[in-house]
């Protein structure tokens, strides 16, 4: 069984040409839809935990991040509520993180570095995922963005280089949702759009249904 658990807090992404603001109530949605296309899964908040669910194996949060939180978390109080699962579901064997920037950070810090030791050390049995790395125009590791659109359920992911996110990733970001008022929102599509007609591109870009979206997780510990 696979326990999806969803970010309550809104954040504003800074962005020096559009500031986008995602609503509290977005990730709630985007996690249920997952749900919905997901066999076997349950849904609710992140300030669930410490709940016995029988045949348990996976939790699977989704929620804002950065190098420093995700889901309101710091990697500490990350750990702390996988431990708050663990204790009443023994058979957890693997955490999931869907995210921005949760393997990425300028200072080369990233929060799943920061949050994998700990984990491995309190749970060895546990394997954690997240997005992948992805590539900058200079193989730099600096950024990453999730967009989702929920009616169509897509998504895509940007990775890129640059020492401020407007260098490299959100130029790339409107590249994709300007191509997506071509194809009704469908992110997946405009994607495969921008992929083809952009192969001198100065990110990395995947994309897909949601799924597709946990099949691209890569385990980091």
């Amino acid at each position: 069984m696979i326990q999806i658990l969803y970010g309550t807090g809104s954040t504003f992404h800074a962005d020096m040409e559009h500031g986008v603001h995602l609503g509290a109530g977005d990730h709630e949605n985007r996690a249920k839809a997952l749900a919905g296309v997901t066999p076997g899964s349950q849904c609710g908040p992140v300030d669930i935990s410490g709940i016995q669910k029988p045949g348990l194996d996976t939790l699977c949060y989704w929620g804002h991040g950065n190098a420093t939180k995700f889901c309101d978390f710091t990697p500490a109080e990350f750990v702390a509520d996988i431990s708050k699962w663990k204790k009443w579901n023994p058979g957890i064997k693997t955490v999931e993180i869907i995210t921005c920037n949760a393997r990425h950070s300028t200072d080369d810090v990233s929060y799943t570095s920061r949050a994998k030791a700990d984990l491995k050390r309190k749970h060895p049995d546990i394997v954690l995922k997240a997005m992948p790395m992805g590539m900058g125009s200079s193989g730099a590791h600096n950024w990453s963005i999730l967009k989702a659109h929920t009616p169509s359920k897509t998504w895509f992911y940007v990775t890129a280089g640059g020492q401020k996110d407007t260098d490299e990733m959100w130029p790339a970001v409107h590249v994709v949702e300007n191509e997506a008022q071509n194809h009704g929102s469908n992110l997946a599509v405009a994607s495969a759009a921008v992929e083809k007609n952009t192969p001198l591109r100065k990110f990395g870009l995947k994309y897909g249904t949601f799924d597709k979206l946990r099949s691209v997780l890569v385990t980091v510990a």
